[in-house]
């Protein structure tokens, strides 16, 4: 054989075999959470009418609900639910800085993603400083009691949200 015709050495194979492996499981690990990405992002669509009614209640009054509001709200939310979804509650209002939660409870069904299940996540809608557009951002529910169902791990909300709390 001449100089010319030499092939690759084993080592190099190897390299090349590793690096391939590396990137497959990678690759692997993006696509396993794929299903749970797109099943809480159909919670987080199933919040746009507590956004409409929110950004119309700030637009009429210049400030967000107080908790009593925001609970009377309630009604509203109680017949939206989806294939993964199982309902959407309001929750706390804080003020400082001024926001409303809503808790999203995913169901306990062979269909939602084992990541999902009996899973809980937090929509937080916050008014800027001087007013403005509500500015909406996901966090995990850090305060479950244990009968409420299990928080939502923070890396699952990212391709739904904006913005995720407490990354």
């Amino acid at each position: 054989m001449s100089a010319h015709q030499r092939g690759f050495s084993f080592v190099e194979l190897m390299i090349v075999v590793l690096i391939v492996s590396l990137l497959v499981i990678q690759a692997m690990r993006a696509y396993r959470d794929f299903p749970a990405q797109a099943q809480v992002l159909e919670g987080v669509t199933l919040t746009r009418t507590i956004k409409i009614d929110l950004a119309e209640f700030v637009a009429n009054n210049g400030r967000l609900p107080s908790e009593r509001e925001l609970n009377a709200m309630q009604s509203q939310l109680d017949g939206i639910s989806g294939s993964f979804l199982e309902r959407i509650e309001a929750g706390d209002t804080l003020d400082d800085p001024p926001r409303s939660t809503f808790r999203l409870y995913f169901k306990d069904s062979p269909d939602v993603d084992p990541q999902l299940r009996d899973g809980v996540m937090v929509m937080v809608a916050r008014l800027p400083e001087g007013g403005g557009q509500i500015e909406w951002a996901c966090q995990e529910a850090s305060d479950l009691q244990e009968s409420e169902g299990v928080a939502i791990e923070a890396h699952l909300l990212r391709p739904a949200c904006r913005t995720v709390v407490g990354e």
